[in-house]
């Protein structure tokens, strides 16, 4: 990893979900990090399908992100006020020095 390749800033959330007043469940986000993380962001457009022409996932972006082992595919990243469902993370070479991430659009239960 270069100096100056950590050009963007994301944070990861938890997913949590709760019941309201009337017992239906509720999603909330919480930050896990309590600051923004430093991340390198590349626009990708990939689809997986099966044989009958159904998606089966569709990523968008790589990320490229300073290993930490609190993450992983339980997570919620938001970017530019967009959130992504973390599709998978992997650990270069199992060094723990750096982590990809692929991530796709998020969609709301």
């Amino acid at each position: 990893m270069r100096a100056g390749t950590l050009n963007k800033y994301i944070d990861f959330l938890s997913k949590n979900k709760t019941p309201d007043a009337i017992g239906a469940k509720k999603v909330e986000f919480e930050n896990i990090f309590n600051q923004k993380v430093p991340a390198s962001i590349r626009d990708i457009q990939t689809t997986e399908k099966y044989f009958d022409n159904s998606v089966l996932s569709k990523t968008e972006l790589i990320i490229s992100v300073r290993y930490n082992s609190l993450i992983n595919e339980k997570l919620v990243i938001e970017y530019e006020s967009r959130k992504y469902e973390i599709i998978k993370v992997n650990n270069i070479y199992a060094q723990n020095k750096q982590l990809l991430i692929a991530v796709k659009g998020f969609d709301n239960e």
